[in-house]
Formats: C-alpha cells, structure tokens, sequence
C-alpha cells in the first residue's frame, strides 16, 4: 500500500491511494476495503467531503469527484495539482497549472466552477482552511525560487494579507484548533545536510 498520503475520511476510517491506482479505505481496526476503482494507475491527493472522494488522476491531472451514494465519478478540472475541500465542504480550493512555469490558486464551488482566482506564482502550496472555514492560508514562490510569501486571505472579502515575505515552508500549512496558530516546517541545508525547522506563526 502507498500510505503516504492517507487522510480521515470520518473518525473511523482513512483513505488512500494504493500501487495499482485504486483508492482504498481502512477502519480502526485494520479492515480495508476499495472504496474507489478509479480504473486508472496513478492517482494522487486522495481527500473525502461528505459523501465525495476527491482525487487526483495521472491522466492530464483530471480532478475527480466520486459520490459514494450514487458511486458515480465526474471530471471536473483538468491540470490540477491539488485540491483542498473547506471544512464544511461546500467549495474548493484548487491549485492549477496554467502555464507551463505558473500555478494559480483558484476558489471554486464544490462542482469545480470558478468563483475567484486568489494567487498566481511559480509555486503554490501549503494551501490550508481555517477551522471555521473563513480564511485560506498559502504560500507562493516566484521564478527565482529566492522568495517564498505567506498569504491568508478571507473568504468572504477576498482581502489577501501578507503574513511573510521569507517564509521557507515545504510543509502544508497547519491551523490549530483555534485558528489563532499556524505550523508549518521546512528543511534548510547547512553545512552539506538538511537540517529541519518548524515554524509557529501566531495571528492577532
């Protein structure tokens, strides 16, 4: 099984993918079953919403949405690197390629369709809800790779504001329960090894 990228789909299972491309959900007590025969090799930010499976398939980056009532799947965007389900589900953050050397960070509905385009750069990640749903934390890196820069934006207004401008997060970005805190961590080389680093930032 590839575990790496295992998430809760309720508070007795977790989901993910596994070699063969199809997405697998496993209970407390080690009982697994598919949950998704995705019917292709690779698939890729595997998430659950309410009754929709979220994945990411090889092919063009296709987002799918499986809805585990009807065991349907519907494509809903092609080039997307990853898409992250608000708490309550009801719209999408999506990270999509739209130049060869640029990522968008686009706000979507739960069906895909664009409600407003947040941030551009040649990277976007960590892309993360706040608890209550209110505001998206991300970070975007430029052509250079030489300045990385924390956003959180509120969903409501759409007002982005700067939280960092050197800000070296590889991790995702990680709300506390309160959403006053964020975690994140990175790995800096030093002296010809890694050396990890994690980064509490706290928010007025």
């Amino acid at each position: 099984f590839m575990t790496t990228e295992g998430e809760w789909s309720d508070n007795e299972h977790v989901i993910f993918p596994n070699m063969e491309g199809n997405i697998v959900k496993v209970d407390l007590k080690g009982k697994s079953e598919i949950a998704v025969d995705t019917g292709v090799t690779y698939v890729h930010n595997v998430v659950q919403s309410g009754n929709k499976i979220y994945y990411i398939a090889h092919e063009d980056s296709q987002l799918v949405a499986y809805d585990t009532e009807s065991k349907q799947s519907v494509v809903l965007q092609k080039d997307i690197m990853w898409a992250i389900p608000s708490p309550d589900g009801s719209q999408l953050a999506l990270v999509k390629r739209t130049a060869p050397s640029e990522m968008t960070l686009f706000l979507c509905d739960n069906a895909g369709n664009e409600q407003s385009k947040l941030a551009s750069g040649t990277q976007v990640f960590g892309t993360s809800w706040s608890p209550d749903g209110k505001l998206l934390a991300y970070t975007t890196t430029n052509e250079n790779g030489n300045e990385n820069r924390l956003f959180i934006t509120t969903i409501d207004t759409g007002e982005q504001t700067p939280i960092s401008s050197d800000m070296q997060a590889s991790d995702k970005l990680r709300w506390s329960p309160s959403g006053k805190k964020l975690l994140t961590s990175t790995a800096v080389l030093k002296d010809n090894a890694y050396q990890f680093i994690a980064y509490i930032i706290k928010l007025s």
